[in-house]
């Protein structure tokens, strides 16, 4: 399995008709012969399929960003988040798919720069459930981190990306109050605070860091969700110029509920890249905050209402 995990990233992904795709956002400042170099590359993908509640209404946020900037003429450097998509199907018969993918990459050489890429998708669905109705879906999470450096002494890399869904017992909520939850939860940090509100909840999470400690590659999940497929593949060698980080996970939900009830999900996908040489200094960073706007941005929102809503 090692092979196919670490050569996914070559394979292109069939996409659907996409609801949310900011542009490719790439920044370049220079061009200069090859020296030292940095690498960062993340990439994220979660996948809902066979829902079997119709929803009321996917409210779908979609966001990427990049930050390039480097202080010597001689020291290029690039960021790259592409897709970065939200795609939702809802063909009646057909259960709803949800599918959000993305791919951070960033570059840099020599010394004096700082770039940064990611991307972060969050979409809420509300969904009505009969008594005695089985509220179920499938689901695949992928997650694929590589960073790269050539001189520990002076360059760094970091690379993130984190799935994860949530399930929320929602009945008895006004319609004004579940738009207000869809649009709290657009907002909103996913942390562990979530799981202690959730009926049901995953979470997949990377990281690599090229200079210390914090590599991390974890899943976790409540007691109902069922895994039928697990693997990763890692390297977390802290004093290696090159570690990687790669798992793939499949499984589904099955829950009866024995009232009538309201559950509104909320899926995730991000992705984080990151490299400098060295870190960096007062001076660039406020620079690069003072230029944020200017460099790069795109952000995107969608809902969509796939049935009339009719409450009491």
């Amino acid at each position: 399995m090692k092979n196919s995990l670490r050569e996914s990233r070559k394979i292109p992904s069939k996409r659907l008709s996409f609801l949310l795709t900011p542009i490719v956002a790439t920044s370049v400042l220079a061009a200069s012969p090859s020296q030292a170099a940095t690498f960062s590359f993340a990439q994220a993908e979660l996948t809902i399929t066979g829902l079997t509640a119709e929803s009321d209404f996917i409210d779908s946020l979609n966001e990427a960003e990049i930050d390039a900037i480097s202080k010597n003429e001689d020291a290029p450097v690039e960021v790259i988040n592409s897709p970065a998509v939200v795609n939702i199907t809802n063909t009646p018969p057909e259960p709803i798919e949800i599918d959000t993918f993305a791919t951070s990459e960033a570059f840099g050489e020599n010394k004096d720069y700082l770039g940064t890429g990611n991307t972060n998708a969050k979409i809420v669905g509300n969904f009505d459930v009969a008594q005695g109705e089985e509220f179920a879906f499938n689901f695949e999470a992928f997650v694929d981190l590589e960073t790269r450096i050539d001189d520990s002494s002076i360059e760094s890399a970091q690379a993130e990306g984190e799935i994860g869904f949530w399930l929320f017992d929602t009945t008895g909520l006004s319609d004004k109050e579940l738009e207000e939850l869809s649009d709290n939860l657009l907002t909103a940090d996913t942390n562990n605070s979530f799981i202690d509100q959730a009926l049901e909840y995953f979470t997949l999470v990377g990281n690599l860091n090229t200079l210390g400690d914090g590599d991390t590659l974890t899943s976790k999940k409540s007691d109902k969700i069922l895994v039928t497929f697990e693997d990763q593949v890692v390297d977390f060698d802290k004093e290696a110029e090159n570690e990687f980080a790669t798992a793939v996970v499949e499984g589904s939900l099955q829950r009866t509920f024995n009232k009538k009830s309201n559950l509104t999900l909320f899926a995730t996908r991000r992705t984080l890249v990151k490299v400098a040489a060295p870190e960096p200094s007062t001076d660039l960073a406020l620079l690069i905050s003072g230029t944020l706007a200017a460099i790069a941005a795109t952000y995107k929102r969608q809902k969509n209402h796939f049935t009339s809503r009719n409450r009491n």
